[in-house]
């Protein structure tokens, strides 16, 4: 097979929710050769999708697997990297964990340090921190927006983005080969496994009160919070921009896009959609419990509507307990910004000054997805619960 010299993108992590959004789109572009690695390939993708991703199966994690199998991509000319290992059951817990600190960095390096040496014709990698973590935000109270120039905190440590960052800066010194990270908000997309998105977690929440015939009750709280989010296919696209810019080499950039949203305007869309109404009076629960007290009820639901047959906790993964600490409706000690529930929000105005300028209407996007999942039978058409059925 010929290799095109200039276009050919490896996508690390490529079933994941960043992953899987980035392969569409890079592909979507068509100007680029795609390669993706994963230990599994990435699920419902279109048919176009996945005839044009060129897939390995690969654990990372494979030390020895890294150093037989990558040196075999020695054309690749853009790398990006979205792979992540964690591997508790709280994400609170996880992000504190020094073991899942030191696991991120291997993972980390035990596929760059390969194709590093190997890919002789690399103009550009691709990485990404997330924000919580990247600005302590999962501990502390922060000063609003947070900024990249921001200085970072002794105290967030352990913290496998500095360790990741820190490493790569060191292996780049004295190359030619440019780099960007990338620091995204609350990202939105369609892929399986572990995700930890408000992407499935809302519109399977308001499909099943539909279906019992109960309104969309919003959780009491002590105080509501703010939240950006981010579309995985803008997310995408900045990764087109910033993979050929040179305004974006040796640079970090927060994104999101490019609204600020209350969660009880999310619930108040999520009527919208599905044309239910809201609860007169909010309630004390969390969406970790509905879902643990829903499986059944889920079950049913996805005979009586011909859905794919993936538990709720297939779907879900981490993302009702995501959803819950975004919401501050957890305990003080895993709100974040600190137990007071103080606000986060990021500024972009960075990104927008460098060039890459798109932005999305968080209520279209989200309706964008909930339409997609609908026509993967992964959620049913919201014309078509009919309450109590």
């Amino acid at each position: 097979m010929a290799f095109s010299p200039e276009k050919n993108i490896l996508i690390l992590g490529a079933s994941g929710i960043v992953g899987k959004s980035a392969v569409e789109m890079f592909i979507d572009d068509r100007s680029w050769n795609v390669y993706g690695i994963s230990r599994r390939f990435p699920e419902i993708l279109s048919e176009e999708h996945s005839k044009k991703l060129r897939h390995t199966s690969l654990d990372l994690f494979d030390a020895a697997a890294c150093q037989e199998v990558l040196p075999k991509f020695s054309h690749i000319t853009h790398i990006l990297y979205t792979a992540l290992i964690d591997h508790g059951t709280d994400m609170a817990e996880t992000w504190r964990d020094e073991q899942n600190c030191i696991d991120n960095q291997t993972l980390f390096e035990n596929c760059l340090s390969v194709l590093l040496k190997s890919c002789k014709n690399l103009q550009h990698v691709g990485w990404l921190q997330g924000t919580g973590k990247a600005y302590a935000i999962h501990y502390r109270k922060v000063l609003v927006p947070v900024r990249e120039r921001d200085e970072r905190d002794p105290e967030n440590s352990p913290n496998w983005y500095w360790t990741q960052e820190d490493w790569m800066k060191d292996q780049l010194k004295g190359t030619n080969i440019r780099w960007t990270i990338y620091i995204p908000d609350c990202i939105w997309g369609d892929a399986l496994g572990r995700p930890m998105t408000a992407t499935k977690a809302l519109p399977l929440y308001a499909s099943i009160q539909k279906h019992l015939r109960k309104p969309l009750v919003f959780p009491i709280i002590e105080r509501d919070a703010v939240i950006q989010h981010v579309d995985g296919r803008l997310l995408g696209r900045c990764f087109i921009w910033g993979a050929t810019s040179q305004a974006a080499h040796g640079e970090r950039f927060n994104i999101d896009n490019g609204d600020v949203w209350q969660w009880r305007n999310m619930w108040l869309a999520l009527s919208r959609f599905y044309d239910i109404p809201l609860a007169e009076k909010d309630e004390q629960f969390t969406l970790q419990e509905f879902f643990d007290q829903h499986e059944e009820v889920w079950k049913q639901m996805t005979e009586i509507y011909h859905l794919r047959p993936y538990t709720l906790k297939e779907l879900l993964g981490q993302s009702a307990q995501c959803v819950d600490i975004q919401m501050n409706n957890c305990p003080k000690q895993q709100r974040l910004g600190g137990p007071d529930c103080d606000p986060w929000l990021e500024s972009r105005v960075k990104l927008t000054q460098a060039g890459f300028t798109e932005c999305v209407d968080t209520e279209d996007m989200a309706n964008h997805y909930y339409r997609k999942m609908e026509d993967q039978r992964i959620l049913p058409k919201s014309s078509e619960i009919r309450p109590g059925r």
